[in-house]
């Protein structure tokens, strides 16, 4: 959103909460990081082009050089080179002491545990805004109330300062029922299974039977939501709630407790066995 006199440039930012359990093990956290862009200059464009062509094949993710070329002979005045680039990176870029590439700081999510619980995460998008799992779930309770900041531009719409105007309101910290401890033994397991049987996926739900809190959700084939999203197609499903599948004999139960209630069939329960018997009409 920018302002009339194209002197400045509005942008939103947030302070997204983390996701932990019970335990106070954080399993998904800001955490900062960089990014580059390249401005664009009409009448002199050597200097990104030759960075941006140089790069084509080291910096994934990104268009290809002739397209960001491309954009930025329609007037486009900065190109994104490449986003959430880790700090080592940013360094090397520093060092080449381009004019034309600017380095500027945001936040990423960051998940210290990796693919544990992936499935029941979710992730987030390039711009930190929940995509699937309790990240999109609970997005706006995470990501708070949008503060409000200014990007002050010379008379060639170039960034060269960044105000905050008014700081982000922080969302809310979101504590899940998950059992670290359960949850990873029940994906080691289930990659056990799935080894030993050679199944192309699988799934476990572990709950407590007293509260019928989730204390584990794992899936196979899984992602790594630092890497969101995932590269191959089908790794980001939840299959423990997105496939249905028949509930075998897990269902008699449902018969045994309609049977019950009804005085027209004898029923006898005993050692976590229920008996019952009778003639129909």
């Amino acid at each position: 959103m920018e302002n009339n006199n194209n002197s400045s440039q509005k942008f939103f930012l947030y302070a997204r909460k983390s996701i932990d359990v019970e335990d106070k093990q954080v399993l998904s956290i800001e955490a900062q990081i960089v990014e580059l862009r390249a401005f664009a200059k009409q009448n002199n464009l050597s200097i990104a082009e030759s960075f941006v062509e140089k790069q084509s094949a080291k910096i994934p993710g990104r268009p290809i050089f002739g397209e960001m070329l491309a954009r930025i002979e329609k007037g486009e005045t900065f190109i994104w080179i490449k986003r959430k680039i880790s700090p080592e990176k940013a360094e090397q870029v520093r060092r080449l002491g381009l004019s034309e590439i600017t380095i500027q700081e945001e936040n990423k999510r960051y998940y210290p545990l990796g693919r544990l619980a992936a499935h029941v995460l979710g992730g987030v998008n390039i711009d930190d805004e929940g995509a699937s799992g309790v990240e999109l779930q609970y997005d706006a309770k995470l990501k708070g109330v949008a503060g409000e900041g200014l990007f002050l531009r010379d008379a060639k719409k170039r960034h060269y300062h960044r105000e905050v105007l008014k700081p982000p309101t922080p969302g809310q910290d979101l504590i899940l029922t998950i059992d670290e401890t359960i949850q990873y033994i029940a994906e080691t397991e289930l990659e056990k299974a799935i080894a030993s049987t050679g199944a192309e996926w699988g799934t476990v739900i572990i709950a407590d039977p007293k509260t019928g809190e989730i204390l584990a959700i794992a899936n196979r084939p899984v992602y790594d939501p630092n890497d969101y999203p995932p590269s191959v197609t089908g790794e980001g499903v939840n299959r423990a709630i997105q496939h249905t599948f028949e509930p075998g004999s897990t269902f008699k139960i449902i018969t045994a407790a309609a049977a019950i209630p009804t005085p027209q069939i004898p029923t006898k329960c005993t050692c976590f066995i229920i008996l019952f018997w009778g003639l129909t009409p």
